[in-house]
């Protein structure tokens, strides 16, 4: 059986010619020592081998969630978040996935992502942790934008545009400046310049450009709401 996966991956790997966002992989199995954590105030299970990792996961997963739904982003069905040091799903290059067919988050432990992490990464400035924290972010709308859209999935550049942008709203200031001054774009940023050439071969930049759209007036979660009801899309063309 074969699961289209949303996934984070890293900037800077022979992916870049694929497309960033979909990973078409074969569903397999595996049995771990790691304990399920139900989060105290939302309907999300947490699978880790470390307490701490599974309370830092339930915390920013009650942070994002309430965000997210002021976002037009609803979670209507129960969510999985496990934290293991290699993903069953997508690419080797992947932080993190979101299985679709299973309602299910999949991301590195933030020891892990440190490994990954170098100078050509997107958010290459970041902490681990904060980095850890803002994937949580960007699976959990991936989620919502499914759960909440249904049949009528915006497309892949739509999707990451979502992700991306509330990715970086729930950053700090310093570390968004981080980011954003990584790949310099100019501005105001047009909704053709979130395109899917953008997306395969700089994320990083995609990423930043999704923000500055975001955050500018007249766009935020009113532009969110047009793209997961089809009122708009973003235009697939080139750089």
């Amino acid at each position: 059986m074969v699961h289209f996966v949303l996934g984070s991956i890293r900037e800077g790997t022979d992916l870049r010619k694929t497309l960033f966002a979909i990973c078409a992989v074969v569903a397999a199995s595996a049995a771990d020592a790691s304990q399920h954590t139900a989060c105290d105030t939302r309907n999300v299970t947490v699978i880790a081998n470390d307490p701490e990792v599974s309370s830092r996961v339930c915390t920013v997963a009650d942070r994002a969630l309430a965000r997210l739904e002021k976002c037009n982003l609803r979670q209507t069905q129960p969510i999985t978040i496990e934290i293991k040091a290699q993903l069953e799903y997508g690419h080797p290059a992947c932080l993190g996935a979101f299985v679709c067919a299973e309602n299910r988050v999949e991301l590195l432990p933030p020891s892990q992502i440190s490994d990954q992490m170098d100078d050509t990464h997107a958010f290459a400035g970041l902490s681990a942790t904060d980095l850890f924290d803002s994937l949580i972010v960007h699976e959990l709308t991936h989620a919502l934008v499914f759960q909440t859209a249904g049949d009528e999935m915006p497309t892949v550049s739509a999707n990451e545009y979502i992700a991306y942008a509330l990715q970086l709203d729930s950053l700090s200031a310093p570390n968004r400046r981080l980011v954003l001054q990584s790949h310099p774009t100019g501005t105001p940023v047009m909704a053709d310049d979130l395109n899917d050439m953008v997306l395969m071969f700089s994320p990083g930049l995609f990423a930043a450009r999704a923000w500055l759209h975001f955050s500018a007036p007249g766009h935020g979660c009113d532009f969110v709401k047009r793209l997961l009801e089809n009122e708009t899309r973003l235009n697939p063309g080139g750089y």
